[in-house]
């Protein structure tokens, strides 16, 4: 575990969330994106803790799927109604994770072939992950793998019937602009 995640994730036995995060907004090491904190391969989420039993829950159902896009769940933190849910994204040990717009890739055929088809078996099982498709906003990589990797885990959803054509679309127009 990379020295920050530990010095971070240790503070909770001492500190609130909310003073956690502005500390961490405040020491410049994560990227926050919707009370999501970056920190080399992992991501600390601060939200209530109804909303991330929510997503607990469905990452458990989805886990089996072994998606290369998502991030595993490796604790949690309960602080009255507020919880902090700490994830790793195991297809990018020991790297950092990090925005995709702005990296200079190059995302080969095999990187965009293997986040396709994570989606398409996300899909598959009844899920989907309606960020994925607004953009790159919630696109992330491994910095030296650039490993594809999805962000805003929380708004996983169940799949409409006839959303996998309409968004593996989307996915396509956007795996077209990436640095090849």
């Amino acid at each position: 575990m990379h020295p920050d995640v530990k010095k971070y994730w240790s503070k909770l036995s001492s500190t609130t969330p909310d003073a956690l995060q502005l500390e961490m907004i405040d020491d410049g090491v994560a990227d926050k994106r919707d009370r999501s904190f970056f920190v080399a391969d992992h991501v600390f989420t601060f939200d209530f803790d109804n909303r991330i039993q929510r997503v607990l829950d469905l990452f458990a159902r989805v886990a089996p799927l072994e998606l290369s896009i998502a991030p595993a769940v490796v604790d949690t933190h309960l602080n009255d109604v507020d919880m902090v849910m700490l994830t790793r994204y195991p297809a990018c040990t020991g790297e950092d994770v990090v925005p995709v717009e702005g990296h200079p890739g190059p995302f080969t055929n095999e990187i965009r072939a293997r986040f396709r088809a994570d989606i398409e078996r996300l899909y598959a099982a009844g899920f989907a992950h309606p960020w994925s498709t607004r953009g790159l906003d919630y696109w992330y990589c491994g910095a030296r793998s650039r490993t594809l990797v999805l962000g805003g885990w929380r708004a996983l959803a169940e799949a409409e019937r006839g959303d996998l054509a309409e968004d593996v679309e989307d996915i396509d127009l956007l795996l077209s602009r990436l640095p090849g």
